[in-house]
């Protein structure tokens, strides 16, 4: 699906009476390239609709203030919700020998108002591209703008402040949870973890997960359970917003864990 097809917002009508309701459509094509506008939501008067393309925009305008070199990673559109990453290995840690994590950093946008304009950092696993999204870890920075789109530039500003200046702080402290995963689990702690650490992830992906922890017959470590965890829900063919908010569920979870159980 295009995430940058044409967008707009136009009033709802109801018994032709105007509404305090607005409906968001986007231009699409029949097979035979005629066009047509599709609602994919409903907002407020005041809710400021961003194109997806002007967040591309501002996400390479904030990469190249950076003081670290970003690659383009990974991008996800459900039509409604939108994302796109980026990667440097000019901040990246060592969890164990030849397993090095890097820094990451996300924006999010959507068009139906259940996501707010903001970018948040994150880590990739480079061995296996695995990303893992963290709440308690890392920082993330809402955009705040007013109805005309302007004043972007003071919040680049002061987004790249928080990257430049506190995103290594964040990586540390991450690795520093993420090592104490490196010690050995069984499938007792496994039940605890699932249980009282992971309780709100619904049971078929958590049996995708278990799938995948099972399939590495040498795994037992936390770190590796983690993994099992973000592989499945990074790596879905069929993506969805819920992916990565269990996502954020699982690694803060499993650090939880680690930090209560494991250090």
């Amino acid at each position: 699906m295009d995430a940058y097809l044409p967008i707009r917002k136009v009033p709802l009508l109801g018994s032709g009476i105007s509404s305090s309701a607005f409906g968001v459509q986007m231009e699409k094509r029949y097979a035979n390239n005629r066009r047509y506008w599709d609602e994919v939501g409903v907002v407020g008067n005041n809710y400021l609709l961003v194109p997806n393309k002007d967040v591309s925009d501002l996400a390479d305008t904030l990469c190249q203030k950076s003081d670290y070199n970003w690659t383009k990673h990974k991008t996800f559109f459900n039509g409604r919700n939108y994302m796109t990453s980026y990667i440097t290995e000019d901040c990246k840690a060592e969890i164990s020998q030849g397993d090095d994590i890097a820094l990451g950093m996300s924006f999010w946008n959507s068009y139906d108002g259940s996501t707010a304009l903001h970018f948040r950092l994150f880590v990739i696993r480079l061995i296996c591209d695995n990303g893992m999204i963290s709440k308690d870890n890392f920082l993330a920075y809402r955009f705040r703008h007013d109805k005309s789109s302007e004043g972007f530039e003071e919040d680049i500003s002061r987004a790249v402040n928080t990257i430049n200046t506190k995103s290594k702080d964040s990586l540390d402290r991450f690795v520093t949870n993420a090592r104490t995963l490196m010690n050995p689990i069984d499938m007792d702690n496994v039940a605890h973890i699932r249980h009282e650490y992971l309780k709100d992830i619904p049971t078929g992906v958590f049996g995708k997960i278990m799938d995948k922890y099972l399939e590495e017959l040498d795994a037992n470590t936390g770190w590796e359970f983690l993994n099992a965890c973000t592989n499945v829900l990074w790596h879905n063919k069929k993506q969805t917003i819920a992916d990565f908010k269990h996502n954020t569920l699982c690694v803060d979870g499993m650090l939880e864990y680690a930090g209560e159980h494991l250090a």
